[in-house]
C-alpha cells in the first residue's frame, strides 16, 4: 500500500471517530455554523482514490484536526453543538459533563507589530503574553 494510500484509509478512520456525521464533521472542518457544500466536496476529494484525478492529498494539518476531533469526542467535546462568529471563531461548544466553552473574542483595530515573529512572541514576559492572549481567549461559559 502506497504513502497515499495509507494517509487515506488512516484519515477514514479517524473521520468516523470524530463526528456523528458527515454535515457535523464538515461543519466544524469549515468553521461555519452552516456546512457549506464546498467543504463537503473537498472533503469527499479526500476519500477518493489516489489514483482519480479528483482526489486530494491529505495534509499534516488535515491530519492534526481530525486527530484532536476524535480525542475531543472521546474527552465529551459534542461537535454537533459547535458554533462559529463570522471570523470563524469556535464561540460556543458543549464538553464534557455539560460545561460550555468558547473563544470570546477582545474586538480591537490594533494590529500585532509588523516586526512580529514567533521567537519575539514566545520570548515575551507573562504580561505582555496575556496581553496577546487575551484578544481570543478560551472561557468556560
Amino acid at each position: 500500500m502506497n504513502k497515499k494510500e495509507r494517509a487515506r484509509k488512516y484519515y477514514a478512520s479517524l473521520m468516523l471517530q470524530s463526528a456523528d456525521d458527515v454535515d457535523e464533521f464538515a461543519t466544524v472542518l469549515g468553521l461555519s455554523n452552516k456546512m457549506e457544500k464546498i467543504t463537503k466536496n473537498d472533503l469527499a476529494k479526500k476519500l477518493r482514490h489516489s489514483s482519480t484525478a479528483s482526489s486530494r492529498g491529505i495534509t499534516k494539518s488535515d491530519f492534526l484536526n481530525v486527530q484532536l476531533m476524535a480525542l475531543l469526542k472521546h474527552q465529551g467535546f459534542d461537535f454537533g453543538t459547535a458554533k462559529f462568529d463570522e471570523n470563524m471563531m469556535l464561540t460556543r461548544i458543549s464538553g464534557p459533563k455539560k460545561k460550555v466553552f468558547g473563544f470570546k473574542v477582545k474586538e480591537s483595530d490594533e494590529e500585532l507589530a509588523v516586526s512580529e515573529t514567533i521567537t519575539s512572541l514566545f520570548g515575551m514576559d507573562a504580561e505582555q503574553k496575556e496581553e496577546i492572549i487575551d484578544i481570543c481567549r478560551l472561557t468556560q461559559i
